[in-house]
């Protein structure tokens, strides 16, 4: 091929590397606001599970929780959560923390806040409890995870042991992400003419309607996620994109070269010469669904999204043209267009929350468009070049690829 090649520019990879410093140094403590959020979060799911609780197992009593590492959950205001949840359920006879220290001290006995399974056992048998949840906390920047388990008196068996994952429904999301760009577009042709002397357009080459395969790994976007307070269903987002396709396949100008004969001079269109590269610039709001908020799922390790996508195609087209003047002078000169069009459509796809930071995203649009929003004439050495409306109509697009974010709140 020997129309023009386009790299990515060592300072483009220096541009996304930059972004991705200043994403991943971001600050990661969690201000005591929105852990409070993720512990409410986290122990408004546990009525979902307790009908995993063996049915003879009527008069409970919250134990302890050991605290998390880094001492940000309240771990005594987590156990009167706890208890309230227990006793909302209407499942439990719920003995209160007051009244089952009152208990034990009758029984010179000393509640604390250390697991230990066998004194919980020997408790219970003295206090006339059958069975005590305990378990433990944990924290990080962006969620709180809760371990929660029941122990029998009667038997000393652990008979129900969940987690909790609970995280800041109003919390902030940044990330940036890399992808494959697909897409197969309907392409309308370049018409290239000439005026003689006396003004009359004449037309030397028109090309015909084609497809177009436009297939890149350069796909960068940055990604937001917000979250509002209260609402538990799912997010808003936003992914603003760039893609850049150094060289669109399956494309030509049927039906292959042409020849035209005017004003004594032989013209000769190669149509191997053609497209050359492709920038798209998109802009995609969508909706995340949340299975934790709508199922009840521990977390949201796959996100359905909804919405639509903004765009602008450019690109830059290349035809060769020969001219033979006879007598063995010939002359090539390189005829080149730049299309743009505006593209709107909608989008969906999933999200596949790998972990907390880094996801797996597939997604499909289906853009409509405008064609050329101008009509983009070049004259080289006397011949002109002029676009007639392009991508007509409608085509897919299919993305996928790796995001990965960082919680701010």
């Amino acid at each position: 091929m020997n129309g023009r090649q386009t790299g990515w520019s060592g300072r483009s990879w220096a541009v996304w590397l930059a972004v991705l410093a200043a994403v991943s140094a971001w600050p990661g403590p969690a201000p005591a606001a929105n852990v409070d959020e993720m512990v409410s979060d986290a122990v408004s799911r546990i009525p979902a599970s307790l009908g995993a609780v063996p049915a003879e197992l009527k008069r409970v009593a919250v134990y302890a929780v050991e605290p998390d590492r880094e001492g940000r959950v309240n771990t005594s205001l987590l156990l009167d959560r706890i208890e309230a949840v227990l006793l909302d359920s209407g499942r439990f006879a719920v003995v209160s923390r007051s009244t089952l220290k009152a208990l034990m001290e009758e029984q010179a006995l000393q509640l604390t806040g250390a697991v230990d399974e066998g004194t919980m056992v020997k408790t219970g048998k003295l206090v006339g409890v059958q069975g005590f949840f305990f378990g433990t906390v944990e924290s990080s920047a962006g969620r709180v995870v809760l371990n929660l388990k029941l122990i029998s008196v009667e038997t000393g068996a652990v008979v129900y042991s969940k987690s909790f994952v609970g995280e800041p429904p109003s919390a902030r999301r940044i990330g940036i992400s890399w992808g494959f760009f697909s897409a197969q577009a309907r392409l309308d042709p370049v018409e290239v003419f000439i005026t003689d002397s006396s003004g009359q357009h004449v037309t030397l080459v028109q090309g015909s309607q084609n497809n177009i395969g436009a297939d890149s790994l350069l796909s960068f976007a940055v990604c937001l996620k917000q979250g509002f307070k209260g609402v538990r269903w799912g997010l808003f987002g936003a992914d603003l994109a760039v893609t850049y396709i150094p060289s669109p396949t399956n494309f030509s100008y049927s039906p292959g070269s042409q020849v035209r004969d005017h004003g004594g001079v032989h013209y000769v269109f190669s149509p191997s010469d053609n497209v050359y590269d492709m920038w798209n610039l998109s802009l995609s709001p969508r909706l995340y669904l949340s299975g934790k908020g709508i199922f009840g799922w521990q977390s949201d390790w796959v996100a359905p999204f909804a919405g639509f996508a903004f765009g602008l195609t450019v690109m830059n087209t290349e035809m060769t043209v020969y001219r033979d003047y006879g007598g063995g002078a010939t002359h090539e000169t390189k005829v080149k267009t730049q299309r743009s069009a505006f593209t709107v459509g909608p989008v969906a796809g999933l999200e596949f929350n790998l972990t907390q930071s880094l996801s797996f995203f597939a997604q499909g649009t289906f853009l409509f468009n405008d064609g050329d929003f101008s009509e983009n004439k070049y004259a080289p050495e006397g011949m002109e070049a002029r676009d007639r409306p392009w991508l007509n109509g409608s085509y897919p697009v299919v993305t996928a690829g790796v995001k990965y974010y960082r919680t701010l709140f």
